[in-house]
């Protein structure tokens, strides 16, 4: 006998996904919607294949462009605030690079609080500016790079100041950010 179950997932990634899911000689196609429908014999599935649907398409094109949409006006927003501030400042130090990890965590910090408690944002707004433009606009990679090139050129001070700089302004820009959000959309939004 076979036994059936619904599982519920909450994804907004694969929303129309068909899985295909073997248990033994039982082979079913479900489609993934309100929940995954497994056929299932003595309780095991023994395989979940994935399958990729015209819809699921569809939904996954749809989030690359508006991640990308974001991303191409972060990245170019990090290299020109990088540029200006070292025009300005000079190469003693990478004051671009911690300029946009620190304003880049006060604004997903409050993005995040606003998103979570206040407003709600759309999906697609989620992707574009979270992940795309900020995801884009801030760097680990080169706050790393830049780390460690001023330690292997002996300059190891400047290097541990950019570490702890980087690492202690961007945490507290994040809460920073939270808390403005709440201070200034609590009044009228949340009551």
């Amino acid at each position: 006998m076979i036994n059936e179950c619904t599982f519920r997932l909450k994804s907004s990634l694969f929303p129309h996904c068909v899985f295909r899911i073997a248990s033994g000689q039982i082979m079913r196609k479900v489609l993934v919607s309100n929940g995954i429908h497994i056929s299932r014999r003595d309780g095991l599935a023994e395989r979940v294949t994935f399958m990729m649907t015209a819809d699921w398409f569809r939904t996954i094109m749809s989030q690359i462009v508006w991640i990308g949409m974001g991303a191409v006006v972060g990245a170019n927003a990090r290299y020109f605030v990088s540029l200006w501030l070292t025009g300005k400042l000079g190469l003693g130090f990478p004051y671009g690079t911690l300029v946009v990890n620190a304003s880049g965590s006060l604004l997903l910090g409050f993005l995040v609080a606003v998103g979570s408690h206040y407003l709600a944002l759309s999906p697609q707004l989620r992707l574009m500016m979270m992940v795309g433009f900020l995801g884009s606009f801030t760097t680990f990679s080169t706050f790393a790079v830049e780390s460690i090139t001023f330690w292997q050129n002996e300059r190891a001070w400047i290097g541990l100041a950019n570490i702890l700089a980087n690492n202690g302004i961007s945490l507290l820009c994040a809460l920073l950010g939270m808390l403005l959000a709440r201070q200034f959309l609590s009044c009228d939004l949340c009551d």
